[in-house]
């Protein structure tokens, strides 16, 4: 676990909630998985774009 420091600046990105059908059956699981891994992409390209920067 990371404690940030003492007054530094923290930045939360969040998405809209991505709604799993509770009766998915195994085959449909990748579906949302890849959804998922799409979506939280964005969400990083979206953080690093704030700061002029690629990635890290």
């Amino acid at each position: 676990m990371v404690v940030p420091q003492l007054f530094s600046r923290i930045d939360y990105y969040y998405g809209k909630p991505i709604f799993v059908p509770a009766d998915l059956k195994a085959d449909g699981i990748e579906e949302y998985r890849l959804l998922l891994e799409q979506r939280l992409n964005v969400l990083y390209a979206e953080a690093w774009q704030q700061y002029n920067k690629v990635e890290h």
